[in-house]
């Protein structure tokens, strides 16, 4: 169960990179709003997170029963269990309020809400969450694939990652700033 939560989360950031490229380019005016092959990435992309994080509160269910069970909690090896937890959880909330902000009018194209200075502060959060809940699996998702001797690569695709997440937060902000512009 814990490998195919593995391959779901690598999924996962196939897909996201993919969203974020796409989201990106149409926040910042590039690519047109609307596009179905998007939307239906998009909406895959929803349908594995939620299968990933009930894969995920399964697995938590069974690590905490075991905890109970030896009645010994180490705090010090947990730092990375709490991190990944707590940021997953943090993502489910960010990503409902991320996908509150398009609405689908008489079948047309998503449009979004109005978009101030909480709907700003709410995708950067969202933008951390990933970036956090990424850095704390990294590792142990390199181990569960069988690729601990790739750990030298991890600083060059995290760097990668992070251009990423840095795109899609400029993007976010350039978007903020044309809409209360404009």
């Amino acid at each position: 169960m814990r490998k195919l939560n593995v391959i779901l989360g690598a999924l996962l950031l196939v897909l996201l990179i993919v969203h974020v490229v796409g989201g990106s380019f149409q926040l910042l005016g590039v690519l047109p709003g609307g596009k179905f092959s998007l939307q239906l990435a998009a909406c895959v992309l929803a349908a594995l997170c939620v299968l990933h994080a009930l894969i995920g509160l399964k697995l938590t269910w069974e690590s905490l029963r075991a905890v109970r069970q030896s009645g010994v909690f180490y705090f010090r090896g947990n730092k990375t269990f709490l991190a990944s937890r707590l940021s997953g959880l943090a993502l489910l909330l960010l990503i409902v309020t991320h996908v509150h902000q398009f609405w689908v009018s008489g079948g047309g194209p998503y449009r979004l809400h109005d978009f101030g200075v909480p709907q700003l502060m709410l995708q950067l959060l969202l933008v951390l969450a990933l970036l956090v809940h990424v850095l704390a699996n990294v590792r142990v998702a390199l181990i569960g694939l069988g690729l601990g001797r790739l750990r030298e690569y991890v600083p060059d695709a995290l760097f990668v990652a992070a251009v990423l997440l840095l795109v899609a937060a400029g993007a976010v902000v350039a978007y903020y700033v044309r809409w209360n512009l404009t």
